[in-house]
């Protein structure tokens, strides 16, 4: 892909992303700085949930990387995990009626084999009260690859988590 088409496609992705979160009651906020690292986008969105107990905080964390492998998945998601807990607005400690779940949204011009079979198979980080829910944005198919398995754990959430990634980081 063209250096000027991928930056045109990268674009066009980030501010439809940035436009559906906004229209479903998002904060958005463009190139936010975090921990030495600047993230594209990130949207937050937090609220009471009866069906999750207490008070739900969701956050989008929007970032071009230009390679990926199941390692540097691993740290981008982590990285975006920390600074969605430091984020939160919500002074109640995580599990204690209040939870959270970040949606780390790595954008790459290509997913390996390798990489596609791990975010499908291998389980997120466990936290109290908070979930990791890495996806994959491969630029030049459009396609989005994110945990196609549920966990113990997560068996209450997973389907939801997977659903609402699909139906917001879709292109």
């Amino acid at each position: 892909m063209q250096e000027m088409q991928k930056e045109s496609f990268l674009r066009a992705y980030v501010q439809s992303i940035l436009q559906r979160l906004y229209g479903e009651g998002f904060k958005c906020a463009e190139n936010v700085p975090y921990g030495g690292q600047t993230f594209a986008a990130v949207a937050h969105k937090g609220g009471f949930e009866l069906s999750k107990f207490g008070m739900f905080e969701r956050f989008f964390v929007l970032q071009y990387l230009t390679a990926i492998d199941p390692m540097s998945l691993r740290r981008f998601s982590s990285h975006c995990f920390n600074y969605a807990t430091s984020a939160k607005e919500t002074p109640l400690p995580l599990g204690f009626f209040a939870a959270l779940v970040c949606y780390p949204v790595a954008i790459v011009d290509v997913v390996d084999q390798a990489t596609a079979l791990a975010i499908a198979n291998e389980t997120p980080s466990k936290h109290m009260g908070a979930f990791e829910f890495p996806v994959i944005y491969e630029l030049g198919t459009r396609r989005l690859f994110y945990l196609g398995r549920t966990p113990m754990w997560g068996a209450a959430y997973i389907n939801g988590f997977r659903n609402e990634a699909h139906r917001m980081l879709s292109y």
